[in-house]
């Protein structure tokens, strides 16, 4: 099982409690209980994660909520994860992805002077992930909009995630971005202006 939200425009309240106005932007704190087995993505890089009965209780007393929950779950088979609170972003930018998913890391030797940054697919998806040539493209694209703002990629991390079933493109929610899987390029050949062009476009 995958999840993914996709918030745009106005779907954030259908989540959490909230204005979903764009340009009504707030800071949002993020935990999460999962299945061990899944890797859980958010706007944050995960902080904490752990599966011991005191530390899920200091986590859910921290947000004041009801740990209840936790009281329910099987020992060893969940999660509980913790994330930084975000900068202060529109509803519709907050995103969560779940599922087991692969990923690869950013490890290209310019990859110092930029935010740490990721691919995630699934595991049977990540043959067609070409993902050094996506990160120096990403790389490409902070450093010339850097230039031309003059204001550097301002969030943490960027994360790239193809979704199954996405039911658009892309969406560009902060270091956390997510795409169809139709993204992929799965023949064999594929002439290069095609590839490159969907990759320059999209990234």
């Amino acid at each position: 099982m995958y999840l993914y939200t996709l918030f745009e425009s106005f779907s954030a309240n259908k989540s959490f409690p909230c204005f979903d106005q764009p340009d009504i932007k707030a800071t949002m704190t993020f935990n999460s209980i999962a299945l061990d087995r899944w890797t859980v993505i958010a706007n944050e890089s995960l902080e904490k994660s752990t599966d011991e009965e005191e530390e899920y209780r200091e986590i859910f007393d921290k947000i004041g909520c009801d740990h209840g929950i936790t009281d329910r779950q099987p020992q060893g088979e969940f999660t509980v994860g913790s994330f930084p609170t975000t900068a202060k972003i529109s509803s519709y930018l907050y995103a969560f992805v779940v599922g087991p998913y692969d990923f690869k890391e950013n490890t290209l030797p310019e990859a110092k002077d930029h935010v740490p940054m990721r691919i995630f697919a699934r595991k049977s998806m990540m043959k067609y992930v070409n993902h050094e040539e996506f990160f120096k493209i990403t790389m490409a694209g902070m450093d010339y909009y850097k230039d031309f703002f003059g204001v550097a990629y301002p969030f943490r991390k960027y994360d790239q995630v193809y979704c199954p079933e996405f039911n658009c493109g892309a969406m560009e929610n902060v270091g956390c971005v997510t795409y169809t899987e139709n993204y992929l390029d799965r023949d064999e050949v594929v002439p290069w202006v095609k590839r490159n062009s969907r990759a320059i476009t999209i990234l």
